[in-house]
């Protein structure tokens, strides 16, 4: 219980500083422009999934789905699933 209540935590984290943070030395900054470099007036795909934490979250959550005990594809949708949830009740 301990493992999937660090894994949303950590995944929280890694997607809010991706997609509102500037980051340590600006990096969450630069990826985010170098990702809309190429023409800021339509964003890319990816551009917009870094925008979003939502879309963010489900990629990253694959990261420890991997790692928890038990069945990887409802880990994965469970750890994503609430993000989701966590987000809602911090900012809706």
């Amino acid at each position: 219980m301990v493992n999937y209540i660090l894994a949303v935590t950590a995944v929280y984290r890694i997607t809010h500083l991706i997609v509102a943070e500037d980051g340590p030395f600006d990096l969450a900054t630069r990826l985010r422009t170098a990702v809309n470099l190429r023409d800021p007036e339509h964003e890319s795909w990816l551009a917009r999934g870094l925008s979003c934490v939502l879309c963010l979250s489900f990629w990253l959550a694959l990261g420890p789905a991997f790692l928890l005990p038990g069945q990887f594809v409802f880990d994965w949708l469970g750890v994503a699933g609430l993000v989701m949830v966590l987000h809602k009740v911090l900012y809706d």
